[in-house]
């Protein structure tokens, strides 16, 4: 199976959620790619929507982020919602979205506080 030009269904969402992410995890398209083992270009053309990657890449890309699938997953979503939100300027009221918040909170409180705060210690 090839990448895709097209994206389809939530995974429409899928580049600004990896952007929020590695954002989050404080880290370049460069060095993402590196910690992923894939080429710079890929990861702009996921983040850019350009192409969607095989699911092979996603995962290695989530591994050098060290950010769980369901936390992700509710990144995916939560994009979609907040676009929605602002294409139509309604009030964020779904459960989705706190679905979100509760596991990226849970995902903080656990390993992910570690892996965000790496490359940001002075000692």
């Amino acid at each position: 199976m090839s990448e895709t030009s097209e994206a389809s269904g939530m995974f429409e969402h899928l580049g600004p959620a990896l952007v929020l992410l590695r954002n989050l995890r404080g880290v370049k398209q460069s060095e993402l790619a590196q910690m992923a083992g894939i080429r710079s270009s890929q990861v702009s053309g996921y983040e850019s929507g350009a192409v969607q990657p095989q699911l092979a890449q996603l995962e290695r890309l989530l591994k050098g982020l060290e950010v769980p699938f369901e936390v992700f997953l509710y990144a995916l979503i939560a994009i979609g919602e907040i676009q929605e939100v602002v294409e139509r300027g309604l009030v964020v009221k779904d459960l989705r979205m706190k679905g979100f918040l509760q596991a990226f909170n849970r995902w903080l409180e656990d390993e992910g506080a570690v892996a965000l705060r790496k490359g940001q210690d002075t000692d």
